[in-house]
């Protein structure tokens, strides 16, 4: 077990590596009565071995995602919040990191490599708030596809911007009536 955070709904979750057996060694996370693979970072049987540092509502790792070695990952907690902060692999080969520091919008962090140490500052990605749904109430009799409301978002983070899908699980029995 390593790194305990509060989640954006203020539900305390547990992440840690663990191996299932079949994807190898992964974060994973625990929540109230759930416990599940947050995301295989390195597809398939390989390891990607994380270590977790908490900060607020996210959790950053590093971890190895069988593409670029050993990186710095972002989690909100979803597969889908789960992506690369930056490729600093590029010029030497990681090997290990150390001294994770939150300061402002920003991670620092130090990476020991064959030929030194290096630090690094990395930009927290923030979720987006304030989703709001315009046209909230709908003129009965409408022609299939009338558009009766827009959902937006707000985003801290300059050039982003919020995508809405709907979900398969429990209560999408009407998501077929949605375009």
């Amino acid at each position: 077990l390593t790194v305990g955070s509060t989640g954006a709904n203020g539900v305390g979750e547990l992440y840690f590596s663990a191996d299932d057996g079949t994807s190898g060694i992964e974060p994973w996370i625990a929540r109230l009565s759930s416990v599940s693979l947050l995301k295989d970072l390195s597809p398939g049987r390989a390891s990607s071995d994380p270590a977790f540092y908490s900060a607020g509502d996210l959790v950053f790792l590093f971890a190895d995602d069988g593409v670029h070695g050993l990186v710095p990952v972002q989690t909100d907690g979803t597969s889908e919040g789960t992506q690369l902060v930056d490729d600093i692999n590029t010029t030497e080969s990681i090997e290990d990191f150390s001294g994770w520091a939150r300061f402002g919008d920003h991670m620092y962090f130090c990476t020991m490599g064959p030929i030194g140490s290096d630090l690094y500052r990395a930009p927290i990605n923030h979720r987006p708030s304030s989703v709001a749904l315009t046209g909230q109430q709908v003129a009965e009799n409408r022609a299939a596809g009338t558009v009766v409301g827009t959902l937006s978002a707000t985003d801290p983070d300059a050039g982003d911007t919020a995508v809405f899908s709907l979900v398969s699980g429990p209560g999408d029995t009407d998501n077929g009536v949605f375009v």
